[in-house]
């Protein structure tokens, strides 16, 4: 006995169409589920901030600014940020500043601990209302 074509509406659509166009037909699917899934993954990644406005992205923002001087390295810089738990939010900005994270800590404190890497640490102007 021959099976219902019904019960496997692929049979079905294969009988119908023919094998090539079942395989385009198929390969047309799987592709139109990629691009769902990969535009949906786009739309789901949060905004970049470009550091050019600061509206409602306020998170994105470092309370000190500071200018590293030209004779500091990466490895003194990592050392210190390592040392304070400090992180580097953007940078540079407009100014030549990097806006910097460094929980506890003033801008006079982060000046004297950074000592010779930095020119010149200050509160973020860009960033209103942060301690």
């Amino acid at each position: 006995m021959k099976p219902s074509p019904w019960k496997n509406p692929l049979n079905l659509v294969a009988g119908w169409l023919g094998r090539r166009e079942s395989a385009l037909l198929l390969l047309l699917i799987v592709q139109l589920g990629v691009a769902l899934g990969l535009m949906s993954a786009w739309q789901a990644q949060a905004p970049r901030s470009t550091g050019g406005s600061r509206g409602a992205e306020a998170p994105a923002c470092g309370p000190i600014e500071v200018a590293f001087a030209p004779g500091a390295n990466m490895g003194s810089l990592g050392r210190w940020l390592g040392n304070f738990n400090a992180s580097i939010v953007q940078g540079p900005n407009e100014r030549g500043g990097f806006e910097l994270r460094v929980p506890g800590q003033s801008p006079e404190s982060v000046r004297a601990s950074l000592g010779p890497l930095a020119e010149s640490v200050q509160v973020n102007p860009l960033c209103p209302g942060r301690p």
